[in-house]
C-alpha cells in the first residue's frame, strides 16, 4: 500500500510541473480551484480538497485507462461523451483532427470551456447537451457535494452513491448519438470515449447501424444500472461487428470495429 502511494506520487511528479502545490492543496479539505501545470505545457483548472478531479486526471494521463496500448488514439475525429472538465478531450486534441466534447452539466461544463481556452485549443467543439435514447425530456440528478465530481446521472441510484440528500433534480432534453453525428456532420469517428454514468446503454443500444458503422474504436467506463451491465453492452457490440474485450478487473470495456 505504501509503495503504491509512493509510485503514484512519483508518476504524478513526472508529469506535473507544479506537483508540490498540488500536494499541499489536497491537504485542505475545502474545495477550491488550482491551476495544474504539466511538463508538456498543458494546463488545467481543477478542484482540489474534497474533489476527485485529480483522480480523474490520473486515470487519463497516468493510468491511461481509455487508451491502452491495444487501443491507441488516432488522428481522426474523437467524441468524448462525459467530457467532465476536459482531461481526455484536451489530451486527445493534441493528435486528433477534431474533438467533440459532450458535457451537459454546468459545474463541469464551465470548467471544460475554461480549460479549452486556457490551452488555446481550436479543434475542440463543446456540446452542452445530454446524450440518451433520442430527443426527449429526461430527469437528471446532480450531486452537488459528492467527492466524485462526475457523479451526475439520469439514474438516481448512481447519482446518490454518496449523499442522496444533496441531489438536485433537473429536467434536460437529451438527443441520440445519431442526431449528434447529423448535427455536427461527423462522417467517421476514430475514437469514442464514454464515461456517462449509465447513459452508455441508452446511447449505444439505440444507435443506428449506420452510426455504429462509422465508429472505429470505443472505450467505455461501464456502470451497472437497473437491468444493464457491461456484458450486455459487450454482447450487443459483438453482434454489431466489433471485437470486444475488457481491461483486467472487468473495467473499462474496449471495442474495435472489425469492418473498418
Amino acid at each position: 500500500m505504501v509503495l503504491n502511494k509512493i509510485k503514484r506520487g512519483i508518476d504524478l511528479a513526472n508529469i506535473i510541473k507544479n506537483w508540490p502545490g498540488l500536494f499541499i492543496s489536497t491537504l485542505d479539505k475545502k474545495r477550491k480551484l488550482f491551476e495544474l501545470k504539466l511538463r508538456n505545457g498543458l494546463k488545467f483548472r481543477i478542484r482540489t480538497g474534497y474533489s476527485s478531479d485529480h483522480n480523474i486526471f490520473r486515470e487519463v494521463f497516468i493510468e491511461k485507462i481509455y487508451t491502452p496500448d491495444s487501443l491507441p488514439l488516432g488522428d481522426g475525429t474523437v467524441i468524448d461523451v462525459g467530457a467532465h472538465i476536459g482531461f481526455f478531450s484536451i489530451m486527445a486534441s493534441q493528435k486528433a483532427k477534431e474533438v467533440i466534447a459532450v458535457e451537459p452539466t454546468d459545474s463541469n461544463g464551465k470548467l471544460l470551456e475554461e480549460n479549452i481556452l486556457l490551452n488555446n485549443k481550436k479543434n475542440i467543439t463543446v456540446v452542452r447537451k445530454a446524450l440518451g435514447k433520442g430527443k426527449e425530456k429526461r430527469k437528471m440528478y446532480i450531486n452537488k457535494t459528492a467527492y466524485h465530481t462526475g457523479l451526475h446521472s439520469f439514474y438516481k441510484s448512481i447519482a446518490s452513491q454518496e449523499f442522496e440528500k444533496d441531489l438536485e433534480e433537473i429536467e434536460t432534453t437529451s438527443i441520440g448519438i445519431d442526431q449528434l453525428f447529423k448535427d455536427y456532420n461527423i462522417k467517421s469517428c476514430e475514437f469514442l470515449k464514454m464515461d456517462c454514468e449509465g447513459a452508455e446503454y441508452d446511447i449505444l443500444l439505440n444507435a443506428s447501424d449506420k452510426t455504429l458503422g462509422k465508429i472505429k474504436k470505443i472505450a467505455i467506463s461501464t456502470h451497472d444500472v437497473e437491468k444493464y451491465n457491461g456484458q450486455i453492452l459487450a454482447d450487443f457490440l459483438v453482434k454489431k461487428g466489433f471485437k470486444v474485450w475488457f481491461a483486467p478487473g472487468g473495467h473499462p470495456l474496449y471495442a474495435k470495429n472489425k469492418n473498418i
